[in-house]
């Protein structure tokens, strides 16, 4: 379909960010073109968010090279002392930690455990971070568990799941986590927990 202003593709390609355009008359449209309009333009934002993880994965492997090899010591005028130094310049726009958390899922997720960096790139990096810690010590069939927890579970499901696994570390029988949230009469906290593992320890 072609904004007769722009002559803009509005069904656009699949790869392709389409424009905005406040020239076309949606009363024009049926129903059903306007649900597959929607459907094009979704479609292109998954292409990209794919795209965008990628990218991501792709940054890691990048900075380990130039941190593994040492090649920030021919960058700039003179060259960097360190990789910290290079990061900090802010030639690449990355923060430190930043960089490192790249670099981790990298060595992770890629080298160590052997994922195919298509398998990574619909699930946002920041959740493969959280991840990294836990994951760098199990088997691959466990790791696979996690990933597809971060790849399905909405975002409040995953972050008690993270919650959950970082309470119970150390202890040699797990417990749920408690459900926190905020009464909607009062404003104030509610703590919901099984009574069977509510502390009732006094002092």
């Amino acid at each position: 379909m072609i904004c007769r202003t722009h002559g803009y593709n509005l069904w656009g390609g699949s790869a392709i960010p389409l424009p905005a355009c406040k020239h076309m008359d949606n009363s024009a449209l049926s129903k059903n073109e306007l649900a597959e309009l929607a459907q094009g333009y979704v479609t292109q934002l998954r292409n990209l968010i794919y795209e965008q993880g990628l990218t991501f994965l792709e940054i890691g492997r990048l900075l380990k090279i130039l941190r593994d090899e040492k090649l920030y010591a021919y960058l700039g005028e003179g060259g960097y002392d360190n990789f910290q130094q290079f990061v900090a310049a802010g030639d690449i726009g990355i923060k430190l930690s930043t960089a490192y958390a790249l670099v981790g899922i990298y060595e992770t997720y890629i080298l160590k455990l052997g994922y195919a960096q298509e398998k990574l790139a619909e699930i946002p990096w920041t959740r493969l971070q959280a991840l990294t810690s836990t994951v760098k010590h199990e088997t691959k069939a466990e790791a696979d568990e996690w990933i597809e927890k971060a790849k399905t579970l909405g975002n409040g499901d995953f972050a008690t799941e993270i919650n959950e696994l970082r309470a119970n570390t150390g202890w040699e029988h797990p417990a749920p986590y408690p459900r926190v949230y905020r009464c909607k009469d009062c404003g104030k906290w509610r703590v919901e927990v099984d009574e069977k593992y509510k502390c009732v320890c006094i002092g």
